[in-house]
């Protein structure tokens, strides 16, 4: 019998499961959202999202993207791409 490493990876969530799942990092998802709000004229404020291995990166810019594509103001203005890791 081979024994199989099975990773997690927060991109096969379905988005409820994303929501349902996201629970820590609130102050992080409101930041970057308020700065998303502001960028509507003018040079845009990037944001740069670092941490080690393991800390919710991918699963706070996922959750990012997902509220960008659930708010109806913010889904106007913005089509976030998600790219491979």
């Amino acid at each position: 019998m081979t024994n199989r490493v099975v990773k997690s990876n927060p991109s096969f969530l379905s988005h409820d499961d994303l929501k349902e799942n996201f629970v820590v990092r609130h102050a992080d998802l409101d930041l970057i959202v308020g700065t998303i709000r502001e960028n509507t004229t003018g040079p845009n404020q990037h944001v740069l999202v670092i941490g080690p291995r393991g800390s919710g990166k991918t699963t706070l810019v996922l959750r990012t993207a997902l509220e960008v594509r659930t708010d109806g103001e913010l889904n106007a203005l913005w089509y976030p791409l998600i790219f491979s890791e």
